[in-house]
């Protein structure tokens, strides 16, 4: 009961940046499929930045503590997307003649938005139901303890930082190779491209299990400084470190298909 206050005000103040975070990744895709990759990734770094910045501008130094931080991250995704528009408009003269001659309605076609939203809603049905699959985690162990709720976050956290380091970012560039490939008519290609997603992400995976294996009684430390769920965090490591393989193959598989 004691956190449904904090968690409500939280969720709050994530609302005003939930838009600019879609539409975000929407100029961000599209930027992608132009083969226009470097400029994202010095958006996202220095975004990060920013992030980081300003959690510490509002949490610590205007005294706003807790609530600072969804207020930073709000503030960050706006701030980013205003960066992304800025750029695909000063872009938009050499962007226009490989995609629309002109941003009008009657060049949208109808029929091919249609074969792609057939691919859309399930592709975003799978990551959503993936989503959701470990949030509810989060309700089921609330429900044992305070104890096991922590190092289940600090777990949770900590898997979840690994999987956007790495295997998220290979899938996404495989997934935009590999239609490339596909739509060039190079099949062989196209399944080389494959293959080495799946090696690289399994071997990142194997690399970092072992690192969490040989540091696991230290991972809860970063999180809690209470004994009990620093030793439960120990304890579920091995865990997750097989977690940490299926997960590997599951976005690379899920990049190429």
């Amino acid at each position: 009961a004691e956190l449904v206050q904090p968690a409500a005000e939280f969720v709050q103040w994530l609302v005003p940046g939930l838009y600019p975070s879609v539409a975000n990744l929407l100029f961000t895709k599209f930027l992608q499929n132009q083969k226009i990759l470097a400029p994202s990734v010095y958006m996202a770094l220095a975004a990060n930045a920013f992030n980081i910045v300003c959690n510490y501008v509002l949490i610590y130094q205007s005294g706003l503590g807790f609530i600072g931080a969804p207020m930073a991250t709000s503030v960050t995704r706006i701030v980013y997307f205003a960066v992304v528009v800025y750029y695909c408009v000063r872009k938009a003269p050499t962007l226009e003649r490989p995609t629309w001659p002109q941003w009008k309605l009657a060049n949208v076609s109808w029929s091919d938005c249609r074969k792609f939203c057939e691919l859309g809603f399930p592709g975003a049905a799978m990551i959503a139901l993936e989503a959701w699959a470990f949030e509810v985690t989060f309700f089921m162990v609330s429900y044992i303890g305070p104890v096991q709720l922590d190092a289940h976050s600090a777990l949770m956290n900590t898997q979840g930082f690994v999987y956007m380091s790495f295997p998220l970012a290979l899938s996404i560039a495989a997934s935009i190779r590999v239609g490339h490939l596909l739509g060039a008519g190079e099949a062989e290609e196209a399944r080389l491209a494959c293959r080495g997603t799946i090696c690289n992400s399994l071997a990142f995976m194997s690399c970092l299990a072992m690192l969490q294996l040989i540091f696991r009684e230290r991972i809860g430390w970063i999180y809690s400084d209470d004994v009990e769920v620093v030793a439960l965090v120990s304890t579920l490591v091995p865990l997750c470190c097989t977690f940490l393989l299926v997960d590997g193959l599951q976005s690379a598989l899920a990049g190429v298909f």
